[in-house]
């Protein structure tokens, strides 16, 4: 999104989460636009009506990002850009954020990456200590 790509946010294809469905599943922009068309509402009422046998495309691009590691919230923060984790850790004032602003979007972006990675290796640090201790314990 940085480089310049098509943003417009009142797009299903070409909106926060659409841009990260095409980079997850390779979809186009208006696919992921027809197929959210298929059912009333923005991002975050998609998600929060989610089925995983209603048959909708949409239903199954949600499904898709679920698997992907997401989950409901995530789909409605990045809609609106409202993770409070997120925002926190910004180096922008998050009260001037914008959701429908592209570099806004970006900065969101990049930080909830920045955090999502921090997360993991706190997550990889914990295994790591667990299993020391348990060898530790295996040699007592």
């Amino acid at each position: 999104m940085r480089t310049g790509t098509a943003y417009q946010w009142g797009h299903f294809g070409s909106c926060n989460c659409g841009h990260l469905v095409q980079t997850l599943t390779n979809l186009t922009k208006g696919e992921i636009h027809a197929a959210a068309k298929e059912k009333n509402g923005d991002w975050g009422d998609l998600s929060r009506d989610f089925c995983s046998t209603s048959g909708f495309k949409i239903d199954k691009i949600i499904k898709l990002m679920l698997q992907a590691g997401l989950n409901i919230e995530d789909i409605e923060n990045l809609e609106n850009l409202g993770d409070r984790k997120v925002l926190s850790r910004m180096k922008i004032d998050s009260n001037k954020l914008k959701h429908n602003r592209i570099l806004d979007v970006v900065a969101y972006m990049e930080e909830w990456a920045d955090l999502l990675e921090s997360e993991l290796n706190l997550d990889v640090e914990k295994a790591q200590k667990i299993t020391l201790e348990k060898s530790v314990i295996n040699l007592s």
